[in-house]
């Protein structure tokens, strides 16, 4: 038993941890199953049930059994009409469980009771409405072979309640110990209880009680082997019936007779009936279980496998994605690093712009120019307001599609930044202001100091040019006005260069645009005839405004554009540091959490593991436990033999 002992204390040991783990891994089910395993092998109860008709003395081999007397009434006149459930305890103690139609509550008795509730003399028809009797007893057979004996009523008369009972314990029997009597065969009715108990439970013992009642015991033993073979389909040699004598075997408890003990038989039927029941506990309550543990072991740890898998898979996706992320922002920062591609960009856009305006700027004068000279030829100006309303306009439209070279330009320029450098920015130079006609051309508002200068820099290049022309020119007030209003409208454009380099290059602009109208009114005063000296002189003046106008407009532009590259690269510059900066911290960040996520995913893979190592060792401890259990079993099959 020591060693029976040692393999139930590993097998509850492997079925606490297989439990754990079957929990961990949300196998509930699995887990309650196992509990019950865990229960039912420290309880280590083996069910034995004494079966057999009235009158055959179960009662006193159980007493005999039990090496106890008077547990059982075994009074000549008495018969059991109870099923009564006999266990182990450590002090005794004796209730009566009452059929549930009676509303009564389970009694506490003392043993002398016992024939009150189980015998058809004192409870007869079953009155008292009992149901089962439950004994718990101090006794070592009991204690010794983990054993409950359940006591049932004569198989002949059992009544419905009582049959319940019955079949509901042969269920669950480890052994079925069914009691004939040797003084007369086998009736039909046993045989047909056994014909259908073999269905039920297959570990049957037939005794053959009361030997030292009958001569011809060996006979009757014969007989009924021959009747057995027919309905269990065996041979009657292997069929074993163990002819007992309970008499002798209480006669012994009493006197210590060792020749009672030895006419009782009952020595060879323990030592075959306790290994069989050792070897149902070994088979029932610890082979089974190894076997449940090893087939939970191996689910719980394919299904760790499966999560340790699908963990490593996702780890390096994620490490692989952080690495990504990390490499990007790396590459960002050096290539944020060279500001080479920002000066390549804006070096070969500034030359575009200032081409483009240059060219833009001569073929607009020259097509001026001729368009003025054409017109003086044909002589279509009457008066020199025609030729102020014709420079007005030219002058101005002029100007407006320098504007909108130079925006399209710049905001070309801050695309190429955003595709060679990789940056994406508002851009945030200064907006050129676009010139109205209606507030650029309404000479009268000008002249009566009722324009509405939101800007403030407006009124201040037009009086800037009005003064110059005035000192610098006498050749008409209303020429003066000319060129000052259109010198405080390019004032205005070039405004971004600083409101003094605007006004002076108004100024001069509008000095020149003055001298043109004045001389054009002087001439129309002066020269009725129009005379071809003075028409040559006045064009000449003309080509003579156009070039310097020019000249000044794209010296101012060409420094205009100047100013507002400058203002780009410096934006960009400190964009770039902005964002040098934002990927230093990026970099820092993605570095700490993909070092974090790489030691937080390891040991979460190293949990795993040590999960699946801990259920391998469980396996081979679980393999260890059977083949002893295994073995142990063996060796029990060969003593029985």
């Amino acid at each position: 038993m020591n060693e029976l002992l040692k393999i139930k204390t590993d097998v509850l040991k492997l079925l606490e941890q297989t439990k754990g783990f079957a929990q961990q891994a949300n196998l509930g089910i699995k887990a309650d199953r196992l509990s019950k395993y865990e229960d039912a092998l420290k309880r280590s109860t083996t069910f034995a049930v004494v079966c057999g008709e009235f009158k055959r003395g179960k009662s006193s081999f159980i007493n005999a059994l039990l090496e106890t007397n008077n547990l059982c009434p075994v009074d000549i006149a008495i018969t059991t009409n109870l099923a009564t459930q006999i266990t182990y305890a450590a002090d005794e103690e004796i209730t009566v469980i009452f059929d549930e139609k009676s509303k009564k509550e389970p009694a506490k008795i003392k043993k002398e009771m016992i024939s009150d509730y189980v015998t058809e003399q004192k409870n007869t028809k079953n009155k008292e409405q009992a149901k089962l009797l439950n004994v718990g007893l101090p006794n070592e057979v009991l204690k010794n072979n983990s054993l409950t004996i359940i006591d049932t009523p004569g198989v002949g008369g059992l009544e419905a309640s009582h049959a319940e009972v019955t079949w509901s314990y042969i269920s669950i029997a480890d052994v079925l110990l069914f009691v004939s009597d040797a003084t007369s065969p086998l009736t039909t009715d046993e045989l047909d209880f056994i014909s259908k108990a073999k269905n039920v439970c297959n570990n049957i013992f037939f005794i053959l009680n009361k030997i030292d009642h009958s001569s011809n015991w060996r006979e009757i033993e014969q007989e009924n082997q021959e009747k057995l073979s027919k309905i269990l389909n065996q041979k009657p040699e292997e069929i074993k019936v163990y002819p007992v004598s309970s008499f002798n075997k209480l006669s012994y408890l009493e006197s210590g007779n060792e020749t009672k003990l030895k006419y009782s038989k009952f020595n060879k039927l323990e030592s075959v009936l306790f290994k069989e029941l050792e070897k149902s506990i070994i088979q029932h309550l610890i082979i089974s279980p190894l076997e449940e543990i090893k087939n939970e072991l191996d689910n719980i740890k394919t299904k760790l496998e499966i999560e340790l898998s699908a963990v490593t898979n996702n780890n390096k996706k994620e490490i692989e994605a952080q690495k990504s992320q990390l490499e990007a922002c790396y590459n960002s920062y050096k290539k944020l690093s060279s500001t080479s591609s920002l000066n390549k960009v804006l070096r070969e856009q500034k030359n575009k712009i200032n081409k483009k305006v240059s060219n833009n700027l001569k073929s607009s004068f020259d097509r001026l120019e001729d368009e003025l000279i054409e017109n003086i030829d044909n002589k279509d100006y009457d008066s020199a307001n025609e030729i102020n309303s014709f420079l007005d306009e030219n002058y101005l439209n002029i100007i407006k599609n320098c504007q909108r070279h130079i925006l399209d330009s710049i905001n070309n320029t801050y695309n190429e930044i955003t595709v060679q450098i990789d940056l994406e920015f508002e851009t945030s130079s200064k907006s050129i202001i676009i010139i109205e006609n209606n507030e650029c051309l309404d000479l009268k508002k000008i002249n009566d100091n009722v324009f509405d200068d939101k800007r403030g820099r407006l009124k201040k290049c037009i009086d800037t040019g009005q003064s110059i022309q005035k000192h610098a020119f006498s050749l008409g007030a209303y020429g003066a006005v000319t060129g000052g209003a259109l010198g405080g409208a390019l004032g205005v454009f070039l405004g971004p260069i600083g409101v003094a380099g605007g006004a002076a290059a108004g100024a001069k602009i509008g000095g020149a645009l003055g001298i043109v109208a004045g001389k054009c009114i002087g001439f129309f005063k002066r020269n009725e005839t129009r005379e071809q000296q003075q028409q040559n002189d006045l064009k000449n003046l003309v080509r003579r405004s156009c070039n310097r106008n020019k000249d000044t407009l794209l010296t101012n532009l060409f420094e205009y554009i100047e100013n507002n590259f400058n203002e780009i690269e410096l934006n960009t510059i400190n964009y770039i540091k902005e964002q040098q900066e934002f990927n230093e911290q990026a970099i820092k960040e993605h570095k700490s959490t993909l070092n974090s996520s790489q030691q937080e995913l390891k040991e979460k893979e190293q949990v795993l593991k040590n999960k699946i190592e801990f259920i391998k060792h469980s396996k081979v401890q679980a393999d260890k436990a059977l083949k002893m259990a295994n073995n142990k079993l063996d060796a029990e099959k060969v003593v029985s033999i």
